[in-house]
């Protein structure tokens, strides 16, 4: 083989890998999403504000964020190359950052917050299974 047929595919090796590698760490960034949406606490582990009488008065229930389940099923993270994004209907930006009327309830860290520990294990444990599996299924060790 040739140096330039090398170098093809190794190229076409980092391209498959990083997708899958994307894809499994937008997975498991999901995950940690539901989880806490689920235990109503932020992405340290903290618990969400509880919501203000008037909501509950209003025929809300605990925890916040799920009442309905419409923000929860919106809510999905994309891998596009090697970059994740959230993307999340309008009312999840103003639970993740807060108004003057409401708690601030982030449901994943923002890009200028610190990753939490759990995340970031979590994360990283699926990105290198992700890519264990990508280097035997083109024959690597």
């Amino acid at each position: 083989m040739t140096l330039t047929e090398w170098a093809r595919q190794i190229e076409a090796f980092a391209s498959s890998a990083t997708a899958k590698v994307a894809d499994a760490t937008a997975d498991e960034m999901q995950a940690l999403i539901q989880e806490g949406l689920d235990a109503g606490v932020d992405p340290w582990g903290n618990p969400w504000a509880p919501l203000r009488p008037s909501t509950l008065a209003r025929g809300r229930t605990p925890p916040p964020l799920t009442d309905t389940g419409v923000m929860r099923d919106q809510v999905v993270v994309a891998a596009n190359g090697d970059t994740l994004s959230v993307e999340a209907p309008s009312p999840a930006e103003y639970h993740q950052s807060g108004t003057s009327r409401m708690a601030r309830r982030p449901m994943w860290p923002s890009s200028n917050e610190e990753m939490p520990d759990e995340w970031q294990n979590r994360i990283d444990l699926a990105g290198t299974v992700a890519m264990a599996q990508a280097a035997k299924a083109a024959g690597l060790k």
